[in-house]
């Protein structure tokens, strides 16, 4: 359940990073 939420938040964390908002 933790774990699931960790991942989650590493996933998105990376995509946002990928994201072109600068």
């Amino acid at each position: 359940m933790i774990w699931n939420a960790i991942f989650y938040l590493v996933k998105t964390g990376c995509q946002w990073r990928m994201l072109p908002l600068d």
